[in-house]
């Protein structure tokens, strides 16, 4: 089954789901809806020198995506 990274797991902000739905169309238009899952990607940790994702960004993060998935239906 083909993960997507909707977004990005070590941003300072979450990004919108006006900005993560493209992303879930066009893995849905590739893969099929059914072989396609969502997550952020490289998950909420340490990535080169950037501190982890903070608990709120990692929470706004997932309802983004969640959010995101709702527009695409």
């Amino acid at each position: 089954m083909p993960v997507s990274g909707a977004c990005s797991g070590v941003a300072i902000a979450p990004e919108s789901p006006d900005e993560i739905a493209p992303r879930i169309e066009r893995a849905v238009s590739v893969f099929g809806t059914e072989r396609v899952l969502l997550t952020p990607d490289c998950g909420f940790a340490t990535f080169a020198d950037n501190p982890i994702t903070s608990e709120r960004v990692a929470e706004q993060t997932l309802s983004a995506i969640h959010h995101a998935v709702a527009r695409v239906g």
